[in-house]
């Protein structure tokens, strides 16, 4: 593990400090990394570089003067990304989002706000803090966003029923006009079934 160090899989992101590596790995550990103006910090699993890298924490402050070898990572987190490959974009960040944006300075203001507790806090606490601050947040904008486009889809789907209508009355024979009733009819389950799917995603709080 280390703070300011030069292990040859870190690519000089220890060079100057401002960053870390941890042996304590959790997705706790990373919100409350991430709360304390750590946003760049990941849960490296093992064999994260695909050359047998030992699993640990990495974790880099904002704000921190020293950590110019590493900063680019905070770029990268801030575009989604998990800070490995050019640019620390190699794939997604796998962290809890959202991001606190705090520095380290306002990550301690931050932690003293919880006072004791979040020194002696069990894991299912943590856990608790976490759904609060970080899931039940971005479990909202997922319901605006559902809810937004459920409504496009609505109106969509209205628009091209009265157009199947429409068609329907200018049809004459038989076979095309039970077509068109299939089409309806598959418009129609299509809308129940996006109804009840956004009710059991509503009634999700996970």
């Amino acid at each position: 593990m280390q703070l300011i160090g030069f292990a040859g899989t870190s690519g000089g992101t220890h060079a100057r400090g401002g960053a870390a590596d941890l042996h304590h790995t959790s997705d706790e550990a990373i919100f409350v990394a991430r709360q304390m103006g750590a946003d760049a910090s990941w849960h490296r699993r093992p064999n994260w570089d695909g050359a047998g890298g030992v699993e640990h924490d990495h974790i880099v402050l904002r704000g921190c003067p020293h950590n110019l070898p590493a900063r680019y990572q905070l770029t990268a987190v801030d575009n989604d990304g998990n800070g490995l490959g050019e640019g620390g974009m190699a794939a997604a960040d796998d962290g809890p989002r959202p991001l606190s944006k705090r520095t380290w300075r306002q990550g301690i203001t931050w932690a003293e706000k919880q006072g004791d507790w979040l020194d002696m806090a069990t894991e299912k606490e943590i856990r608790a803090l976490l759904k609060e601050e970080v899931r039940a947040p971005l479990r909202e904008t997922m319901k605006r966003i559902a809810a937004n486009q459920r409504a496009r889809v609505t109106s969509q789907h209205a628009e091209l029923s009265k157009g199947l209508t429409d068609l329907r009355e200018m049809v004459a024979d038989e076979a095309t006009k039970a077509q068109v009733d299939r089409l309806r009819d598959m418009i129609k389950k299509f809308d129940t079934d996006l109804k009840a799917e956004a009710t059991a995603f509503d009634k999700d709080d996970g």
